[in-house]
């Protein structure tokens, strides 16, 4: 088993979402940083008022060395909701439909602090459905809550490809 960090580094479907200055491209750029050295002046935000609303947020190619995913994906987030929650989480595929996790409805405080949670496989485990895969954000229409979120970090523990099967894949 061999663990990896990956971050958001692309937009995908946004919705009404957009971030500290009010733009609706980009996103990623104001969540892509570690839990540990998050810059909470840049964020992105959606404001629920009854409606909802999903960003989905590509992530960067898994590891040369990715086989599988394994059980274990923890998403580390920094955010705040007025209302204490906010909708939910998920993993998609890079078409934005097939699923990949379980989805998570966290419940966050109105101060902006750290979480973290743990997924459970659904969908695909190969590499070619982890490439590209997306992070859903979605806000819930029962909600008048707004919601921040200033970093976003995806840990992963995947099966890697034989060192000698991987040595004569490049060669």
């Amino acid at each position: 088993m061999a663990t990896s960090t990956v971050y958001p580094n692309g937009d995908g479907s946004i919705g009404a979402w957009t971030n500290q200055a009010f733009s609706g491209t980009n996103l990623y750029l104001s969540v892509d940083e570690p839990i540990a050295s998050a810059n909470d002046a840049d964020s992105i935000r959606a404001s629920t008022a009854g409606t909802s609303s999903a960003v989905f947020l590509l992530l960067e190619d898994m590891p040369s060395d990715f086989d599988t995913m394994d059980a274990m994906i923890v998403l580390q987030i920094r955010c705040n909701a007025s209302a204490g929650f906010f909708g939910s989480i998920a993993f998609y595929q890079s078409d934005e439909t097939t699923a990949l996790t379980n989805s998570s409805v966290p419940a966050v405080t109105s101060t902006m602090t750290n979480y973290s949670l743990t997924f459970t496989l659904t969908g695909a485990t190969d590499k070619t459905s982890w490439d590209g895969a997306r992070l859903k954000i979605s806000t819930d229409t029962s909600m008048s809550s707004s919601l921040v979120i200033t970093a976003l970090q995806i840990d992963i523990t995947y099966s890697a490809i034989a060192e000698g099967v991987a040595a004569a894949l490049f060669m």
